[in-house]
This record gives structure tokens, C-alpha cells and sequence, in this order.
């Protein structure tokens, strides 16, 4: 065999074959996967918002997990689905002995609209800050009925009225706000309406080019979903944008760009490589390169979309997006999008009365320092922090113990969210303690009094007590508790057990009063402030937010 023979060998693999395994947290068709948690976010936005101006994760065809590789559409189910933070459901009834069977096509998905509507009622009832969109189609022949499928839909109304709420009028500047249908269905129907009123899906701007001629089929796919992107984030109505896909590409393919279903499977490879075909399919990855030659691979419409909005701050309204199997980086993407809505707060430092900031005038610079400066009004971009699963957030970053370091005068910089120990914080006596393991350190302004570092905790004082204050600046009651919107700092027995043992050799550290509020002083048992999924012993969990 000679040397070109063996050259050639990787260049065929390469063109022909699939890359490497490639997981991205945009994509997950793991049935197990329920690690990620965004029971309450919808709690973070102002009332005052216009549903029209809402960033939504959402699924379609939401009840579709049976069928095989060409029919299913999900993995969770649909409470998994609203758990995760999916707040639009894409619900296909077949009428059949006046009642709606759940289809995907002419196949049953061992589910009944009874289901569908009894895991939404119960999630919104546990979850009364957040709002589900529910389009209702009609799918596959009718059977056995002796009525109508609209007076069937009637039946539903009438049997889960407590769940609809019907405003007169769902487009322009009179369209329902999130205030007022908080803890409600708003209904999107499609080709059935029955006495109520709602969106009807004719009427809303959509992106829907579904049909896919082959695999090669995929990036003309996804120029469609960018533009929609674009056109969205201008339009004050909503709209719907489908990443999905089937026909001559098989629907995990079109999320994933994987050669099978596997979450973690590999990338299906064009055919073309660079430098060659270096222009074409510019957003696609290039992969498994030797010799100065790259495969050019497949990508997921999932992972695109997510890393299109994470990488462009100018979009803040993605209206809905509906993607079949999608993970947790894809679904927080979404939501992160409706900053402009969030209620904005801003981290003091008590004994100054400044707020934390990112060190100079543009916000979301990668590894920028944080510092403590004046607070301003109204809140500047660099001082709008929020909490999410333990993480201090300001846009797409969150408060980072540099290179996860844990070492006395760590500095703390803003760096991209990551989920990582080194960027979640447990409240304690208003001081924020770092989950990293082990640690017995707190942020703590610096000699400097400007910039922020990680040092050893002590009892309270001056530079390391905090507070996270909504911009109205009233964190909490009189009393010390929480007025009931402002969200609950974590408690340090939800951080790992690692983390609580060094807490208990420290002296004064009284855990059973641990359930801190955004000023994170305790609280009793009784506050309202308390999220419904804290345990019994009074001890708050950040991770409903």
C-alpha cells in the first residue's frame, strides 16, 4: 500500500462517513433527561407585558412519542415538557367517540386531550406566575361521533373552564397582557374554534417550511428559521417558528444533524470539505480536520438556533419557537430573551448602598470584572442582575469566581453562564457563599473598594453583606420578608453536601434559619415569600425560578 493509498483512506472518511460524537446541550432525545428546571420564569417578567412581545420555548407536536424514528417528535412528556420551561403546546386531536384522542397522523400516542389538559391544569395550578399557549388541530378521520368536533371542544371548555380565560381581542395594542392571563390557556385554534374566543393560528405570521426533500435540505431550512428570527424581533404580535422538519429527513435529524437519534450521536458529514467548498453552508460546523482539510458536517436546527440568539444581544423577541426534542441550552436561549421584560433588580452592597456591575461602559463583555459603583436609575444594562438556579445573572453571564480558583482574594468576573459550581451562590445571613467544594469563602468587596473577590466568610460585616433589591429599590417588607414578587435567594442546605459540612464548622452559622429572602435575611416559616416546592422544614429552593 502506498503512501496517496493511505492518504487517502481519512479523506474518504471524511467525505463519506459521520463525525466525531457531538452532544449539545440544544438537542436531547433522552428520555431521562429531567435535570433542568424552569418552573417559574415566566415570574421574572412584568405584568404590563403584551403576550405579543413574550419570548417562548415550544414543542410541536408536543404529544407525539410514539411512531418511530419517521413519527416521534418528543421524548418528555408533556408535565416534563412544562417543567423544563416549555410554555407553548402543539396538541393534535383526533375526534373519535366525542372525545380527542391525541395523533400524530393515523397514530395514537397513548394519550387523550383529557391528559393534556389535566398535566397543564395542575402544572399552572402549582404555577400560577406562568401562562401556557396551547394550539388545538384537528388530526386524522373522525369516528364514531355524534356531535361535532366544536361542540366537543365546548365539552373540554366547560369540564377545565378554570383553566381558559377569553379575552375580546388577542392582536394590536389590545392584546392581552401576561398580568392578565398569568395562571391560564390561551388557545390558538386551528381549523376548529367551538363559542370561545382565542389566536386563530391562520391569522399569526409563522415560519412552517416543514417539508424536507433530503438531508442536503437542511441549511435551506434553517436560512428560513434565521430571517424569521429577524423579521420577529420587529414584530409586536406573535408569531411562530417551527425547527422541525420530516419527510425525506427524519425529524431527530433535522433538530440534531446526528446520523441517529442518540443524544449524543454523531454528526452526519455533507460531503463537501474546506478548503474547497469553503463558502458553502457557512453556518455548519467544520469538523475532523487533518491535513488543512475539514469536513464540512450537518448541524441541528436546534443547536443553530440556539447559538444564533445566544450570539446576537439585538434580538429580544423571538416570539414563539416550536422545536421538536429540545434541550435545556435551546429552551434557556429562548428565555433569556425576554430580558427587556424581566423585572430588573440590581445586587447591593449593603453598607454603601452601591450596586454590582460589570467593569466598564458596555455590558456582556466576556470576563469583564465586577466591581461595585453607584446605582443607577433608571437600572443601566450593566446593573440589571437576576437570579436563575442559584447563578447571579446580567444578560447571558453570571457572577464567576475566575478559573474556578478556589483560593483566598479569588477575583470575580462576569463570565458566559455555564451551570458550573464556580458560578452559584448560596445565601447566608446576607452574605453569598460560592458552591465551589469545599469552600468556606463569600464575595467580598475588595481593598480596593472598587472590584469584587472570593474570601474567607466571617461573621456579617460591612463588605460582604448583599442584597438583591428590586429597582424600585423595596427588597423585601418591613418586617423582613419578602413582598411576595421579589424572588427567593437560595438556601445553603439546597447547596451540595460538600458545601453545608464547611458551612457547619464555621461558629454562628445557624442552618435551620437558612430560608433567606433577597435581602437574605431569615425568614420564619410562615413567609409569603416561601415557593410552594420548599420542604417542610421551612428551607427555600431557588431552582423554581
Amino acid at each position: 500500500m502506498n503512501k496517496f493509498t493511505l492518504l487517502a483512506i481519512p479523506l474518504l472518511a471524511m467525505l463519506c462517513g459521520t463525525a466525531q460524537a457531538h452532544k449539545d446541550d440544544g438537542y436531547s432525545h433522552d428520555s431521562s433527561y429531567m435535570d433542568y428546571s424552569r418552573t417559574r420564569w415566566m415570574s421574572d417578567i412584568e405584568d404590563s407585558t403584551p403576550l405579543g412581545r413574550l419570548s417562548i420555548p415550544g414543542t410541536h407536536d408536543s404529544g407525539s412519542r410514539y411512531g418511530g424514528a419517521a413519527i416521534a417528535n418528543q421524548v418528555m412528556t408533556i408535565s416534563q415538557q412544562l417543567n423544563a420551561g416549555i410554555r407553548y403546546l402543539d396538541i393534535r386531536v383526533r375526534h373519535i367517540d366525542n372525545h380527542f384522542a391525541i395523533h400524530h397522523g393515523s397514530v395514537y400516542q397513548h394519550l387523550n386531550f383529557d391528559d393534556v389538559l389535566s398535566q397543564t391544569t395542575a402544572f399552572l395550578a402549582a404555577n400560577p406566575s406562568e401562562t401556557v399557549f396551547m394550539r388545538i388541530k384537528e388530526e386524522h378521520k373522525p369516528a364514531d361521533n355524534t356531535r361535532t368536533i366544536n361542540e366537543t371542544l365546548d365539552a373540554y371548555f366547560q369540564k377545565y373552564n378554570k383553566a381558559f380565560k377569553f379575552p375580546r381581542t388577542f392582536m394590536g395594542n389590545k392584546q392581552p397582557t401576561l398580568g392578565e392571563m398569568r395562571g391560564k390557556i390561551v388557545v390558538i385554534y386551528d381549523g376548529l374554534s367551538g363559542n370561545a374566543q382565542g389566536y386563530n393560528f391562520s391569522d399569526i405570521a409563522k415560519q412552517d417550511d416543514y417539508q424536507m426533500k433530503t438531508n442536503w435540505s437542511q441549511y435551506s431550512k434553517w436560512e428560513k428559521i434565521k430571517d424569521f428570527i429577524n423579521s420577529s424581533n420587529t414584530n409586536s404580535n406573535i408569531t411562530i417558528n417551527h425547527l422541525s422538519g420530516s419527510g425525506g429527513s427524519f425529524p431527530y435529524f433535522v433538530a440534531s444533524g446526528h446520523s441517529s437519534a442518540g443524544t449524543s450521536a454523531g454528526r452526519l458529514a455533507t460531503g463537501l470539505t474546506t478548503p474547497g467548498w469553503k463558502h458553502r453552508y457557512p453556518d455548519f460546523p467544520r469538523v475532523s480536520c487533518f491535513i488543512g482539510i475539514c469536513t464540512i458536517a450537518f448541524e441541528g436546527t436546534n443547536t443553530l438556533t440556539k447559538n444564533y440568539l445566544n450570539n446576537n444581544d439585538n434580538i429580544t423577541d423571538t416570539g414563539i419557537i416550536a422545536a421538536d426534542f429540545p434541550g435545556k441550552g435551546l429552551i434557556q436561549s429562548i428565555i433569556s430573551k425576554n430580558r427587556d421584560n424581566f423585572t430588573h433588580h440590581q445586587l447591593l452592597l449593603k453598607s454603601t448602598g452601591q450596586c454590582v456591575a460589570t467593569q466598564g461602559s458596555t455590558p456582556n463583555v466576556k470576563g469583564a470584572k465586577a466591581i461595585v459603583e453607584r446605582c443607577g436609575s433608571p437600572v443601566p444594562e450593566k446593573q440589571r442582575i437576576h437570579l436563575e438556579h442559584d447563578q447571579l445573572k446580567l444578560g447571558n453571564q453570571c457572577l464567576d469566581v475566575k478559573d474556578g480558583k478556589n483560593k483566598e482574594n479569588a477575583s470575580i468576573i462576569f463570565w458566559p453562564c455555564s451551570g458550573s459550581n464556580n458560578q452559584k451562590w448560596s445565601g447566608d445571613r446576607g452574605r453569598l457563599r460560592s458552591w465551589l467544594s469545599g469552600t468556606q469563602r463569600c464575595l467580598t468587596l475588595s481593598d480596593d473598594k472598587l472590584s469584587l473577590s472570593l474570601r474567607t466568610c466571617y461573621a456579617p460585616g460591612a463588605d460582604q453583606t448583599f442584597a438583591l433589591e428590586k429597582a424600585s429599590g423595596a427588597a423585601a417588607t418591613a418586617s423582613g420578608q419578602s413582598d411576595g414578587d421579589t424572588p427567593v435567594m437560595p438556601a445553603l442546605t439546597d447547596a451540595p453536601e460538600e458545601i453545608i459540612s464547611a458551612a457547619q464548622s464555621i461558629p454562628g452559622n445557624y442552618l435551620s434559619h437558612f430560608n433567606m429572602v433577597v435581602d437574605f435575611q431569615p425568614v420564619t416559616k410562615q413567609s409569603t415569600s416561601m415557593d410552594s416546592n420548599s420542604s417542610a422544614s421551612g428551607h427555600g429552593n431557588l431552582a423554581a425560578y
